[in-house]
């Protein structure tokens, strides 16, 4: 059997009920490493990990390491759980996934920076007087990000999806929304929407539409 003329579903079904499968995964990775790859990318330029080129190198290894774990640990609960709303569902899906990972990620080296710097931090400032010692934590600002930014995106994102669910219609608004949030949440250009995300369309095409949606949101807010 040809696992290359599997549709989307059936290939994510197939690694997810059988784990053990190396043609499927090897199907799966010819089919979409390069999207999980161009995710990562992105988002790691977005928060600005591409600067030191040689940590990046590895750092980008191991992201991608990451995402093909998230999908296989747990006897691949991530697979298993994904609900196809249409068959190019799953490149928004492994989207999310490569994002979280670099999310993960950052997290993490923001702990380690956090218990690296508890010490210094708990010194007194120069110049203090021994009784009632001014620290460093006391006069050095939080830097990390309201809860409120996360709550108030998700939020966004909620209030867009419903707005795209009624004003896209046709036979192919699954398709068309897909394309949409390819290139607002992701950055997409129609090129790499074309040539990358399985989409059989030609890149004026996918234009249009992305201007066509654009229209109808200005006109419905």
């Amino acid at each position: 059997m040809d696992l290359r003329n599997l549709s989307n579903t059936e290939l994510v079904k197939l690694c997810a009920e059988k784990p053990e499968n190396e043609q499927a995964w090897t199907a799966f990775y010819e089919r979409f490493n390069e999207h999980i790859r161009l995710i990562i990318l992105r988002e790691c330029r977005d928060k600005f990990l591409t600067t030191n080129k040689i940590q990046f190198n590895e750092v980008f290894k191991d992201l991608v390491q990451e995402v093909y774990f998230k999908l296989i640990q747990k006897n691949c609960k991530a697979l298993r759980n994904y609900m196809a709303a249409s068959e190019n569902s799953i490149y928004t899906y492994l989207a999310m996934i490569a994002r979280n990972a670099v999310r993960g990620y950052l997290t993490k080296e923001g702990a380690k920076k956090r218990r690296a710097n508890l010490l210094s931090l708990d010194t007194p400032v120069a110049g203090s007087q021994e009784e009632g010692d001014l620290r460093l934590i006391d006069v050095v600002p939080a830097s990390e990000p309201s809860p409120d930014a996360n709550l108030d995106e998700e939020s966004d994102r909620q209030e867009l999806d419903i707005l795209l669910d009624k004003i896209v219609t046709g036979k192919s608004k699954e398709r068309d929304i897909l394309i949409f949030k390819l290139h607002h949440y992701q950055k997409f250009s129609s090129e790499q929407i074309a040539g990358q995300c399985g989409i059989p369309l030609s890149d004026k095409r996918i234009r249009n539409i992305i201007t066509e949606i654009k229209q109808q949101l200005s006109e419905a807010l």
